[in-house]
This record gives structure tokens, sequence and C-alpha cells, in this order.
């Protein structure tokens, strides 16, 4: 259950059976940024379904850019749509990569729509993932 996207638009995730440890990953140019705004979300927070975008992509239990790489502490590049106070309809990436975490219930998901910016100021010391 992994999906990686290059292309901007609105797209929804729906679950037709329990799904466990999915991930979507948004690749942009090397000059943009990644933007994910939720349009949508049907998920059942307390009954164990969560929704969580990484600052970044993880695979294999590596982040990249790792934590040296990134201006921001990995504590701060996660953002979970559960976590009461924590609500936020849009999420903009530090650069041109950006993932999203899902475990939900059959007939559980989400709508987002997902945008690439210029970015005008990007710094040598940002981890580039090129597709």
């Amino acid at each position: 259950c992994i999906d990686m996207l290059s292309i901007e638009g609105q797209f929804t995730f729906t679950a037709e059976q329990p799904q466990l440890h999915c991930a979507t990953f948004f690749i942009g140019e090397p000059e943009e940024f990644i933007t994910i705004d939720y349009d949508f979300i049907n998920i059942n927070c307390q009954g164990g379904d969560f929704l969580k975008v990484f600052d970044g992509w993880m695979l294999k239990g590596e982040k990249f850019p790792s934590s040296l790489d990134h201006p921001l502490p990995t504590s701060r590049r996660y953002i979970d749509f559960c976590e009461s106070g924590n609500i936020q309809r849009s999420i903009r990436s530090s650069q041109n990569v950006a993932m999203i975490f899902r475990i939900h219930q059959s007939g559980n998901g989400f709508t987002i729509t997902v945008k690439k910016n210029a970015n005008l100021f990007r710094k040598s010391e940002f981890y580039i993932v090129r597709w």
C-alpha cells in the first residue's frame, strides 16, 4: 500500500479493507515545495485511524533529508492530524518531498489537494531527491 506521485491535483484515498502501514510519497522538482491541503477527512482517531505528514521521506528506517541535513528537529517534521490542538488544514514541506502515513479502517479515508510551489530561496544544505 505505497503510492508515489509527482503530479499536482486532488486525490482521494478510501480503504476498501483495513489498511496498515500505508504511505504516499509526493515528489516535486528540486526548486519546488510540496503543499498538502486537507479537503475532506473521514477517519476515526479514537478508533485507531491516523493520518500523519512527514516533511521529507522515511524509507527502511532512514529519514531523508537526515536529521543533520534538515533545519527542523525530527519531532517538528511530523504533523499528526489526530493530535489534539494540532489540526492544520494546509501543510508545506521544507523541500521537494513529503509523505503521508495512514492507517484506517474499511470505509474511512480522506481527500487532499497537492500543489507544487516555487522555492525561491532554496539553500544548498537541503537534501534534494530527484525522481
